[in-house]
């Protein structure tokens, strides 16, 4: 396991999030992720982009989001399990989120210094995020 993560990186997305159900689909642009099911449309949308959006019920929490790389996408067992682990015992929420590539850690702004604090304990690797 300690190759696995210190093989893996992350990098930190200079923006604050805000997750929210909206009445219909917002813009392209007007949000980060956009998930649909047959309950609701959620959005993962900058705060700054508030405004554009039609929301019907919003998280009242700021998050930041954290890309995760593992050294091994969909073949990285056990990858986001020790992350989680070891932010919980840090009393850190987070919700994560995956794309094709990457996985995303949606931490509260109020507990990122926490977050990352652990994610460098953890031995992965920090990039800039670009």
């Amino acid at each position: 396991m300690t190759n696995l993560l210190t093989d893996s990186s992350f990098a930190l997305d200079p923006q604050a999030y805000l997750f929210a159900t909206v009445a219909q689909l917002p813009a392209p642009g007007a949000y980060r992720m956009l998930f649909v099911d047959d309950t609701e449309t959620t959005v993962v949308a900058p705060v700054a982009n508030e405004p554009q959006l039609r929301i019907v019920e919003r998280n009242p929490k700021d998050y930041r989001l954290i890309r995760t790389r593992p050294s091994a996408p969909f073949y990285a067992t056990g990858f986001t399990g020790a992350i989680t682990t070891a932010l919980g015992q840090a009393s850190v929420n987070v919700v994560v989120l995956g794309t094709y590539s990457f996985d995303y850690l949606a931490i509260r702004a109020e507990q990122l210094d926490q977050a990352l604090a652990v994610l460098r304990q953890l031995g992965l690797r920090e990039e800039e995020f670009k």
